[in-house]
């Protein structure tokens, strides 16, 4: 995902596609995006940056399935 977030010429990414998507299909405007729901969950890692960040990747690698550690990485990774 960094080297797709950084590099020219890579496909898109599709608004909806900051959790694991998993689906077998093109996933551009097949589905409703929920703003609401990935709008909290990023505010809630915003707060937790300000916390110890070491913790904080532990606890997302610990549930890497809830497909936080990778809103997380994609939120750092644009930001930079």
């Amino acid at each position: 995902m960094a080297l797709k977030l950084c590099s020219p010429g890579v496909a898109d990414t599709y608004q909806g596609c900051e959790d694991w998507n998993l689906a077998l299909v093109d996933p551009g405007s097949r589905r409703p995006v929920h703003y609401r729901a990935l709008s909290t969950r990023v505010s809630k890692l915003q707060a937790s940056l300000n916390t110890d960040r070491a913790q904080l990747c532990g606890d997302l690698l610990a549930r890497a399935g809830d497909g936080d550690v990778k809103l997380f990485a994609t939120h750092i990774l644009l930001q930079a």
